[in-house]
C-alpha cells in the first residue's frame, strides 16, 4: 500500500470519531470510565503438581501478546512434517498443546535423545537418596575396564562427565551408541572438551542400576513415572 493510501485512510478514520455522538461513549472506556481490564501475565516460573489429578495450569496466546493468526499455518506446517505431538510451555504454563492424526495425549511415543533429562533426573534422585555421587568415578559402579583405557585414566572420568557428555572419551568412532569397552577410547582428558557422545551417557543407565540395585525400569517406575 502507498503512503498515500495510508493517509488517505487515516484522515477517513479521524473524520468517522469526529462525527461521532458526543452524547454517546463509543468506547468500552468512555462507558465505564475506567480502561478495560487486562489479564496480567504471570512473571514467576510455574511447576506443575507431580498429581496426576491435578491440571496443568494453561496461558492464552491473547494474554501474552502473540499472534494467534498464525497458529492454522504452524499446524499445517507440523501436520505436514509428520509431527505427532506439539507443545509450547512458557515459564512452566501451556500455551499450545496439539496432537495430529490419531495420537493422543495419554499414548506411548518414543523420547529418543529428550530421554536423557529423564535419566539425569534419575541420577539426580539416586544422589538425593545417597546411593552415588556424581563426583565418584564411573568405575566405582560399573567396575574396572569398562572403557578400553589404562586404570589410570579411567579413573578420571566421573559420573558428572557421563552426565555432560565431558567424559573426553573417542566421539569419532564408528559406532556412537556402543558401549562395549572396544568403542570407549581416550581422545581427550575429560573436562577439557564437549562432545555429543551416546555411548558413555547410556551407560548412567548401568551406573543407576549398580548403585540402586534395582531393576532400572522399576526404579524409574517408582520415582518418577508413577507418583
Amino acid at each position: 500500500m502507498k503512503f498515500s493510501q495510508y493517509f488517505s485512510l487515516i484522515a477517513l478514520l479521524s473524520v468517522f470519531v469526529s462525527c461521532s455522538s458526543d452524547s454517546e461513549p463509543s468506547t468500552e472506556t468512555e462507558k465505564s470510565g475506567t480502561p478495560p481490564a487486562v489479564t496480567p501475565v504471570p512473571t514467576e516460573t510455574y511447576f506443575p503438581p507431580i498429581s496426576r489429578t491435578n491440571e496443568w495450569e494453561t496461558l492464552s496466546m491473547e494474554t501474552l501478546g502473540w499472534n494467534e493468526n498464525e497458529v492454522s499455518n504452524l499446524y499445517f506446517f507440523l501436520e505436514n512434517n509428520n509431527t505427532d505431538a506439539f507443545i509450547i510451555i512458557k515459564d512452566g504454563r501451556i500455551v499450545i498443546e496439539k496432537y495430529f492424526g490419531d495420537f493422543k495425549s495419554d499414548d506411548n511415543h518414543a523420547w529418543n535423545s529428550a530421554g536423557k533429562n529423564l535419566t539425569a533426573m534419575l541420577t539426580g534422585i539416586a544422589q538425593e537418596e545417597g546411593f552415588l555421587n556424581i563426583l565418584e568415578p564411573t568405575s566405582t559402579y560399573l567396575g574396572e575396564g569398562w572403557t578400553n583405557m589404562p586404570l589410570n585414566q579411567e579413573q578420571n572420568i566421573t559420573i558428572k562427565n557421563q552426565l555432560t557428555m565431558t567424559t573426553g572419551l573417542d566421539y569419532t568412532v564408528e559406532d556412537i551408541f556402543c558401549t562395549d569397552p572396544e568403542c570407549l577410547n581416550f581422545l581427550n582428558d575429560p573436562n577439557t572438551f564437549w562432545y555429543y557422545h551416546n555411548g558413555p551417557y547410556t551407560l548412567l543407565d548401568d551406573v543407576i542400576a549398580n548403585a540402586t540395585e534395582r531393576d532400572l525400569n522399576a526404579y524409574f517406575s517408582e520415582k518418577i513415572k508413577e507418583p
